[in-house]
């Protein structure tokens, strides 16, 4: 007993009463490399791990002013990946040398990955000034390089922390001569040559304030036919846990609700209108009207967020008479959700930030459904005339082959386009984009069901006004990220963070790739979408780190073989245990994470505010733990799962929920409560009611069978009702119950369990 109290306080010691949890890491990019924080290494790779372990990353540039620490109680440290190629004056990197020491003296932890910058061979400084940083982390730097690595030999610490999903080469990369100072700092890696004057260096290190990785030790990279290959050398998930000192951290979870793993699915509405080649259907038969007879009307079970184009819905655009008229016939159907993929689908969406319309005027001429000023040759001539008051020059006629040039940026997976958007029979007018989009598919709804979601087009990078007039309007938006891990991409390295922020805004990813990333743009493998069951399993086991996301495009009715590969995944998510929701709801839940404020109220109690639709806090570390239900407020139930417990809230308690754990000694069982509790359940519950004596009350709302599992005070038998007359007698078994509602709870449902007395 005193074994596992003692284990328990190590896990969450005690703070004073009221203290707020930081979660908040403050990064940097470099401008001069990346034209955004999208393409730093923290956000590709650092930040995925680090939301998992509930941190939320602050993006700055480098070049620019340093943030303000004067008032950060948010912040619980910070992390730089710098490039090899990023350079700082010597104003700067002192500047951003004493903005560190600041951090250290502030308790912030400080985590150095990739390039070091405190360095004489970087900017210059005395040595013993740049180890006043490095010795805050337990280290100190020679000053010397060592970049002859043939006699060097690795000496692998702790055997957990490296080699995670690629053993280092024998032939070694360069490395700066960093020793150890702290018996305080462990160091997980060594790198010994007998040549050098101190034979022993650090590659890996964690100490209280911090940690360090030996630019090149973290991760493996291949650039190689056009191809990137990337796997971890180190264990993510342990190093960033280790560094900054996250198992006293609550994590707010984004794959969990009701105590079974989120699915969700949402429809781009590219292809709309592409002809299917499917022989059972007559020449003419749109790609929608497909998916409608072979998806949408026979999985009634899991819901479906879909989202036309305006473009291929309106008539006056691109849109067919049968494009409107199958709208309107899946969003009749109870378990679709309605969304906008834009008017105008985008594609590069930063060539529309600032956009003036003789932007794109050069462009014109490619599109194949013509353009404001025309179609093809005609573009070309009114061009050379000046036609529409463009004064655009003869000799500023673009030839194609530099327009292709201009326009090819590298993508996360070679994504090329040809031209900025899909559409350009007006000029670009974001306003058309979100409010309009989003008016057009509204009139399309069979009654109350009105459009709550913008699904990012193209490359899915919105610019700052994009994101600003997504919130402005009301809407909730989703799309990018293109997560994968499967055997062509077999890495946590390819899955992406929850979202990405743009100047304080936060844009949230999908949860998975969709099909066109499986088929080579859709050019070839129209079955490749049948290997996203890969990624569903490695994001779920050893750890779950995503939801199970369905995401795809109309155009899988095009063709038999993508059609298959989506039923495929469809029976997948059918025989796993989770709870459906719509794509809305999901961003919800993401937009939760990052609002969640955390404030330590006690000893291992916490109250949880702001968290929006997240109703599932996860503990790691935590097999000898339990809720204290007498302590806790608005708590519905928990789950143990992969060692983590998975507790979830009532979301009518909005922002007085109240998590108090403590030790249980049954080491080989769940531990059983004298009290109703859910452990896990296909429907959401809420409004959960323990005030009668004997019985509880609670609302519900999901897709499919009601499949609930219930903790229950004493064994007996268990009368489980709805309002609308279901009754169901279920006996209980080592105090759990578990049963099958058989009623619709798309609308919320009302349900009562009591114990029946014997007789």
């Amino acid at each position: 007993m005193v074994k596992v109290w003692i284990f328990f306080i190590a896990l969450f010691p005690f703070v004073l009463e009221g203290q707020n949890i930081p979660r908040t890491v403050i990064t940097f990019y470099d401008s001069k490399r990346v034209s955004d924080s999208y393409f730093s290494r923290a956000h590709q790779l650092a930040e995925m791990p680090c939301n998992h372990l509930g941190l939320i990353f602050d993006y700055y540039d480098i070049q620019e002013p340093l943030p303000d620490l004067s008032d950060r109680e948010d912040v619980i440290g910070i992390l730089t990946w710098f490039e090899d190629d990023t350079k700082l004056t010597y104003e700067q990197g002192l500047n951003f040398f004493n903005w560190s020491i600041d951090a250290l003296d502030k308790g912030m932890k400080y985590v150095v990955m990739g390039k070091v910058i405190f360095h004489p061979d970087v900017f210059s400084l005395p040595i013993n000034v740049f180890n006043q940083f490095w010795e805050k982390l337990g280290m100190r730097i020679t000053g010397d390089w060592v970049d002859s690595t043939f006699q060097v030999r690795l000496k692998r610490l702790v055997p957990s922390m490296t080699d995670f999903e690629r053993k280092y080469p024998s032939s070694l990369t360069e490395y700066v001569e960093v020793i150890q100072v702290s018996e305080e700092a462990k160091c997980f890696l060594e790198a010994t040559s007998k040549e050098r004057e101190y034979p022993t260096t650090c590659l890996i290190t964690s100490s209280h304030n911090g940690g360090y990785v030996a630019n090149g030790y973290a991760i493996y990279f291949l650039f190689e036919k056009g191809k990137i290959s990337r796997n971890w050398y180190i264990n993510p998930f342990l190093f960033f846990r280790k560094v900054f000192g996250t198992d006293t951290i609550p994590k707010p979870d984004t794959t969990t609700v009701a105590g079974r793993r989120i699915y969700y699915s949402q429809v781009d509405g590219d292809g709309w209108n592409n002809q299917t080649e499917i022989g059972d259907y007559p020449w003419g038969t749109i790609s929608a009207i497909v998916l409608y007879d072979n998806i949408y009307k026979l999985y009634p079970d899991l819901p479906v967020t879909v989202s036309p184009i305006g473009a291929e819905v309106d008539p006056k655009w691109v849109g067919l008479k049968a494009s409107q008229k199958i709208a309107r016939k899946i969003f009749e159907l109870p378990h679709v959700e309605m969304s906008s993929h834009t008017f105008t689908h985008p594609f590069d969406w930063a060539f529309f930030d600032d956009y003036m319309p003789e932007d794109e005027v050069p462009y014109l001429h490619m599109y194949p459904n013509g353009s404001w000023l025309g179609k093809g040759l005609v573009v070309r001539l009114r061009r050379i005339f000046a036609d529409e008051g463009y004064l655009i020059k003869e000799d500023d006629t673009i030839e194609d082959e530099e327009v292709l040039g201009q326009l090819r940026q590298t993508k996360t997976f070679d994504d090329v386009y040809d031209v900025p958007r899909a559409y350009a029979l007006e000029p670009f007018n974001l306003d058309l984009e979100i409010s309009g989009s989003r008016n057009l598919i509204d009139t399309l709804s069979p009654g109350d069901k009105k459009v709550v979601l913008l699904q990012w087009s193209g490359d899915c990078r919105p610019f700052y006004s994009a994101l600003k007039m997504v919130n402005d309007v009301g809407l909730l938006n989703i799309n990018g990220g293109d997560s994968r891990f499967d055997n062509v991409y077999p890495s946590y390295a390819w899955v992406a963070p929850l979202g990405r922020e743009v100047d304080g805004l936060r844009q949230i990813y999908s949860s998975n790739a969709n099909e066109n990333l499986y088929t080579n743009l859709w050019r070839s493998n129209f079955f490749g979408f049948n290997l996203l069951t890969q990624t569903f399993e490695n994001t779920e086991k050893p750890i779950r780190i995503r939801p199970a996301n369905l995401y795809y495009h109309v155009y899988s009715g095009q063709k038999n073989s993508s059609l298959n590969a989506l039923k495929q995944n469809l029976e997948y998510v059918r025989t796993h245990e989770v709870t459906p929701i719509k794509a809305s709801e999901f961003s919800q839940i993401a937009e939760g994470f990052y609002s969640t404020e955390i404030e330590e109220i006690g000893p291992n109690t916490w109250s949880f505010c702001c968290r929006g639709a997240l109703q599932t806090i996860r503990f790691d570390q935590a097999g000898l733990l339990t809720v204290n239900y007498s302590k806790s407020e608005g708590v519905i139930g928990h789950r143990l799962f992969q060692g983590s417990l998975y507790v979830y809230l009532d979301s009518a308690y909005e922002d007085d929920a109240v998590i108090s754990l403590k030790e249980h000694t049954q080491f080989h069982d769940i531990p059983i409560e004298s009290r109703y509790y859910l452990i896990h359940s296909r429907w959401q519950v809420f409004d959960l009611d323990r005030s009668v004596s004997g019985q509880i009350s609670f609302d519900a709302v999901g897709y499919g069978p009601g499949e609930m599992s219930w903790n229950v005070p004493q064994e007996g038998s268990y009368e489980v009702a709805t309002e609308d007359g279901f009754r169901i007698l279920v006996p209980s078994k080592n105090r759990k119950i578990d049963f099958v509602i058989d009623e619709s709870a798309i609308d919320p449902i009302s349900i009562k369990i009591r114990r029946v007395k014997e007789t």
